[in-house]
């Protein structure tokens, strides 16, 4: 057997079930960003592209729009975003790889949002505290991304090259 294949099984549930059934308070939350392939990558990207004079904007931004995401899901229900949410992933290390002027803050608020209503869809029932925990660690992972970005510019565009290949594999493979 390919041992791509073997390390592609390995990370099929955390992408086709990264949405399925967690939603039971702060820890959860907390935990979900860490252990939810596209979300970590996602907030990873989100700071590697906080480099610069705009990377608190840009941090901010990503939190912000991750609530109002999840706000918008809530009040609205849901439906199959798994593949917005490959296309944000894969989009937001290609930005990061290659950011052109001002598209940026457009990547950040689109992963934001899509991810966010994607787990606001969830929280029909309740679930503030969920939202609470992964606000925050996904506001955390965006930091250490931004923090990886202003210490090593050219590590972090090699970093979300390496993530626009590896998940775009995955996920559309």
């Amino acid at each position: 057997m390919n041992p791509l294949y073997a390390l592609f099984a390995l990370f099929v549930p955390s992408v086709a079930l990264a949405h399925e059934g967690h939603l039971h308070g702060a820890l959860d939350g907390l935990i979900h960003p860490l252990t939810g392939l596209d979300h970590l990558l996602a907030a990873l990207c989100v700071g590697l592209l906080a480099r610069g004079t705009a990377a608190r904007t840009l941090w901010a931004s990503f939190v912000g729009a991750l609530a109002l995401g999840l706000l918008v899901g809530a009040a609205t229900g849901g439906y199959a975003l798994e593949a917005a949410l490959s296309v944000s992933v894969v989009l937001a290390g290609i930005t990061a790889w290659r950011a052109p002027a001002g598209l940026p803050l457009a990547v950040v608020l689109g992963v934001g949002l899509v991810h966010g209503h994607a787990h606001g869809a969830e929280l029909a029932g309740g679930g503030a505290a969920f939202a609470t925990g992964l606000v925050l660690a996904s506001g955390a992972l965006a930091a250490l991304g931004a923090a990886v970005a202003a210490g090593a510019p050219q590590t972090s565009r090699a970093l979300g090259a390496a993530i626009a290949v590896a998940y775009g594999a995955l996920a559309f493979a």
